[in-house]
Order: C-alpha cells, then structure tokens, then sequence
C-alpha cells in the first residue's frame, strides 16, 4: 500500500471543497452527482476572473510557453 503521504500527497480521501471554473466536464450531471453523493460542496467560480484560480492559470501559462 502507498503512504498517504509523500512528495506526490496527502493522497487517499475526500477534497473539502471542489473549485469549479465553468468547464463542461465538471458541470456534467455525473461529476455533480459523483460530488453530491459524497457531500463534498462545489464553489463554482464566475467566468473571466483568472485572478481567482492563479495557481492554474499558472499551470496553463506555463503548459502554453512548452508548446
């Protein structure tokens, strides 16, 4: 069995909340349903507010300049 934690973790468990910027694959009835079932909550983020998500919209910058 893995370590629960590690340079890769904590893994193992349930998020406390899932921050969610309007992309279609997290807005799906599944995924919701997936969350909702097991009483994780969802904060879904208004569109165009980048300053709200930096960490990947730093992610994304940096996969763009690998291009």
């Amino acid at each position: 069995m893995r370590s629960p934690t590690g340079p890769y973790g904590p893994v193992g468990g349930l998020p406390s909340l899932v921050r969610i910027d309007r992309g279609a694959d997290f807005l799906s009835a599944t995924v919701s349903d997936a969350l909702g079932h097991f009483a994780v909550p969802v904060q879904d983020l208004p569109a165009y507010r980048p300053d709200l998500k930096g960490s990947i919209e730093n992610l994304n910058r940096c996969a763009e300049r690998m291009r």
